[in-house]
């Protein structure tokens, strides 16, 4: 698999200015385990923030990937999500997953890509205790075939021990509407996430401004 740097798998920091709204983001730890969590909201909203709060005070275990336009390529995709669930601390020395991490990072010139691919599907099948997983920034995804391909068939597998949680700009083009119907979907938009008035003057008053 190819190599990750650590920053595009950690949990981003809190600005010391942030505050804190668990009252947003207690659907999503209350999500059941086979929903999909989006959140989905403009530049500016606050989603990597809030599932920031969220991924240090959950219960649950959480693997965090932030994506970028070289995600589109299924190699690099599938090695950052390989990486940020081996980062979590929940893989087993004797896991498949683990033994798949440790392979040089040029291992897909060496055998079919797809091989690569069903290997780590079938060793998130396998994780326990099951792992929360934040796709954060999935709308670069968006934009290029490849890249939605590799997140549909994620999407269509769900391995049973992880949950997903996709944040983005717009709404990723992997079937939410019948997800939606089916109650498979567990979503925050923006008119969850929009500051009212007491998060406003929390925010005011952790960054030293008061008004009248």
């Amino acid at each position: 698999m190819m190599r990750i740097p650590a920053a595009k798998t950690a949990v981003p920091e809190l600005p010391p200015w942030f505050t804190p709204r668990p009252q947003v983001w207690h659907p999503v730890d209350a999500a059941a385990p086979d929903q999909l969590v989006t959140v989905v909201a403009p530049a500016g909203y606050g989603k990597t923030a809030l599932l920031a709060e969220w991924a240090r005070h959950t219960t649950r275990t959480t693997a965090w990937v932030s994506l970028d336009e070289d995600d589109a390529d299924p190699r690099r995709l599938w090695s950052a999500v390989l990486a940020a669930v081996v980062s979590a601390g929940v893989v087993a020395t004797d896991s498949p997953l683990r033994r798949l991490h440790d392979r040089v990072p040029d291992a897909w010139s060496g055998r079919d890509g797809e091989d690569l691919t069903d290997d780590l599907l079938a060793g998130l099948e396998t994780l326990r205790p099951r792992v929360r997983l934040v796709l954060d920034d999935v709308h670069v995804l968006a934009r290029h075939r490849t890249g939605i391909a590799a997140l549909a068939r994620l999407l269509r597998r769900r391995p049973a021990g992880v949950g997903l949680v996709l944040a983005a700009r717009s709404d990723p083009p992997v079937g939410l509407p019948r997800l939606r119907l089916e109650g498979g979907l567990c979503e925050l938009r923006a008119e969850q996430l929009r500051f009212g008035v007491e998060d406003a003057a929390a925010l005011l008053g952790s960054s030293g401004c008061v008004l009248a």
